[in-house]
């Protein structure tokens, strides 16, 4: 049954969720992180211009 585990395990099912979200975030967090950094000072029409040659 499913709303049994419902019942049983509500706080968990938020753990997991902040838990989910958490995870997400810092991976967002990373990726922005990674791509600022690699652009750099760089001008960023000129690094556009440049990966689509």
């Amino acid at each position: 049954m499913p709303g049994a585990s419902m019942r049983a395990g509500g706080s968990s099912i938020k753990k997991d969720f902040v838990t989910a979200s958490a995870a997400v975030l810092a991976v967002v967090f990373a990726t922005m992180f990674y791509a600022s950094a690699r652009i750099g000072k760089e001008n960023i029409v000129d690094a556009l211009r440049i990966e689509t040659m």
